[in-house]
């Protein structure tokens, strides 16, 4: 049997929202324990921040968990000393800089590309943790994952743990094990995001009868996104979508 690579987790933020998936590839380290983990249908349970002196992870609290159960004992190959204590599995560079360099963990696009994030198994299995272990203080960093297992990490879906850190939690409406990354979540019925007819509404039409639209209404929305990032600082503007210059600092004007 064809172990997996990946897996995944669609989340609904609100009734109203379209899913968000965040996918992780399995580090291999603990392999019994990341493909049990893999055959574990986490569908139905709530994803929530954990308190405020674990503020930078999120637990899955599910039944199904305790199929992952595991000893620090099934570890000792693996195991990993820092000055609060032990984690075990995947070693992680922001936890432990001597380790061995990772490739990068997520797609150019990703703006978690820089970041270390984590999908962990806590001992005795009670929970699944994603660990944002990149974006808390490096004093906090090992107390986040002491006595944890490190299975994943991140590889697609930094979009979509920006959102869940906003709104704090989230319900898992599907997961799974594939043998390739997979960022897009299917449809959701009675779920709303943007309608198909405002994705195919055409802004401008092409002078050809026979060619496609030149600018939709989506292509429109991801402009105006694209726009605000820059202004806030948080990407770069290089013109709009008339290939015309906005003055915007970083655009290319001199």
């Amino acid at each position: 049997m064809r172990l997996a690579s990946h897996v995944f987790l669609d989340l609904l933020l609100t009734p109203s929202s379209p899913p968000l998936r965040l996918t992780f590839r399995l580090a291999g380290a603990l392999p019994s324990i990341e493909q049990r983990l893999a055959s574990c249908d986490f569908g139905g349970s709530s994803l929530a921040e954990e308190s405020s002196e674990f503020a930078h992870a999120f637990s899955v609290n599910a039944v199904e968990s305790s199929r992952i159960s595991w000893r620090p004992d099934d570890c000792a190959g693996c195991s990993h000393v820092t000055l609060l204590g032990n984690y075990y599995g995947h070693p992680l560079p922001a936890v432990d800089p001597l380790s061995a360099s990772l490739p990068p963990q997520t797609s150019a696009l990703d703006p978690l590309s820089s970041r270390q994030v984590a999908l962990a198994v806590s001992a005795g299995g009670e929970s699944v943790r994603i660990v944002r272990v990149g974006d808390a203080a490096p004093m906090k960093r090992e107390k986040l994952l002491v006595g944890s297992a490190v299975v994943g990490v991140l590889e697609h879906g930094g979009e979509a743990l920006e959102a869940l850190a906003r709104v704090a939690s989230a319900t898992v409406i599907a997961s799974g094990a594939t043998e390739a990354p997979s960022p897009e979540p299917a449809p959701v019925a009675g779920a709303r995001g943007a309608s198909e007819e405002e994705e195919e509404e055409c802004l401008l039409e092409s002078p050809r009868e026979d060619a496609p639209c030149l600018h939709t209404a989506g292509d429109e929305a991801r402009r105006l996104e694209q726009r605000q990032r820059a202004i806030h600082g948080t990407g770069a503007l290089h013109g709009n979508w008339k290939g015309e210059d906005l003055g915007v600092p970083g655009s290319g004007r001199g």
